[in-house]
């Protein structure tokens, strides 16, 4: 196993009112990174995750990403 090469300390979060969406923000080295979770409504909707991340030179990636499960053995931990 090696050691992480990204460690998140800090940062902030905000929840919208209706608690459908939450965003996280934080910096590493200069970069800006935002993580969004928006959850439609419905009973059984997925969230939708986003990534976005700018550069030390204002340049913006965004990708969507997909809610991995927890592996059952997991399960009793949480």
């Amino acid at each position: 196993m090696e050691e992480s090469s990204l460690i998140v300390t800090g940062g902030s979060s905000l929840n919208s009112p209706k608690k459908d969406k939450t965003e996280y923000h934080f910096r590493h080295k200069g970069w800006c990174f935002s993580l969004e979770k928006i959850v439609p409504p419905g009973t059984f909707t997925v969230p939708l995750i986003f990534l976005e991340v700018t550069d030390q030179e204002q340049k913006k990636s965004t990708w969507k990403m997909e809610e991995m499960p927890l592996p059952k053995y997991l399960g009793n931990f949480l």
